[in-house]
């Protein structure tokens, strides 16, 4: 599949993609909860936690550029034929309410201090895009830390991993009888056989976004529990 959202793509019209270990639905709000919930949230969890409410992938969001997020339409642009796209069309994503918040919170920061340009997520080393380590980490210190069971996955044996996530997003969405099409183009697969790809160019933002505000709102649910009480 033509995959977007990371330095590498392969284009290939039947290969799926790795599976890699995804924490079962059920079990996300409490991950959010006691992981991104705890405490400050840092750049990397903020990273994590937009990556899990969008279904993206760890580089698209480490290498968001303020100039692709339209807060005002809601709406986020990876750019067709750009290392993170590797797509002949743009590619949108609705932006989801807490999403949405965290962004504006850090676009006024970076307005205050005269750096709204660029990255969104500046590493405080050179000002570069940090390395995709920083939120495999997270996971690593929840297991270090005695959270395997928080951890364990769809896969006997493994703990699951952030990429996996994206996962635990499509489960959801099937379970919940939303339409495939709109899933898939969340995730930035490729949808239908050649001839549909050819002609069905919708980006189908709207529809998506009533979709992941319900993502969102399950994903958070305990966090907003615990804040009502």
């Amino acid at each position: 599949a033509v995959r977007c959202g990371q330095s590498e793509v392969k284009a290939t019209s039947q290969k799926s993609e790795r599976r890699y270990p995804s924490l079962p639905y059920p079990r996300q709000p409490e991950f959010v909860k006691t992981v991104l919930g705890d405490g400050r949230l840092t750049d990397s969890k903020q990273m994590l936690l937009i990556q899990i409410l969008m279904a993206a992938r760890t580089g698209a969001v480490r290498m968001m550029r303020w100039e692709d997020v339209d807060l005002a339409e809601g709406v986020w642009k990876l750019p067709a034929r750009s290392v993170l796209s590797k797509s002949e069309s743009d590619r949108f994503f609705p932006i989801t309410p807490e999403v949405a918040r965290l962004l504006t919170q850090r676009k006024m920061e970076a307005e205050r201090i005269g750096e709204a340009a660029g990255l969104v997520f500046k590493n405080k080393r050179d000002g570069g895009a940090y390395s995709e380590m920083v939120v495999t980490a997270i996971m690593k210190a929840v297991a270090a830390s005695g959270g395997i069971d928080l951890l364990k996955s769809d896969i006997v044996g493994k703990l699951a991993v952030p990429h996996g996530f994206r996962a635990s997003f499509r489960t959801w969405a099937t379970d919940r009888g939303f339409d495939d099409r709109w899933a898939e183009t969340q995730l930035c697969h490729v949808f239908g056989n050649e001839v549909q790809q050819a002609y069905d160019r919708g980006s189908l933002v709207e529809q998506r976004r009533a979709m992941m505000a319900g993502w969102e709102a399950f994903v958070m649910s305990e966090i907003r529990e615990a804040g009502d009480e």
